[in-house]
């Protein structure tokens, strides 16, 4: 099962993950997509969604947790 997770995911760094999303989001001409990290710890979760907003060029509107 771990297998076929990883045949779909979308792994690299921001810019190599925001390419994919783009080529994808093109080819099947998407309206939105979802994403969904698979990190267990908040923080670094909050910090990859961050970067990937870097890298479409959003601003990144993140709660910092207390």
């Amino acid at each position: 099962m771990i297998e076929k997770l990883r045949a779909v995911a979308l792994v690299g760094t921001a810019s190599q993950v925001s390419e994919k999303l783009q080529v994808w989001t093109a080819i099947l001409a998407l309206d939105e997509i979802v994403i969904n990290t698979w990190i267990f710890d908040a923080q670094a979760r909050r910090h990859s969604y961050s970067l990937l907003a870097d890298a479409f060029g959003l601003i990144s509107m993140a709660v910092k947790a207390p």
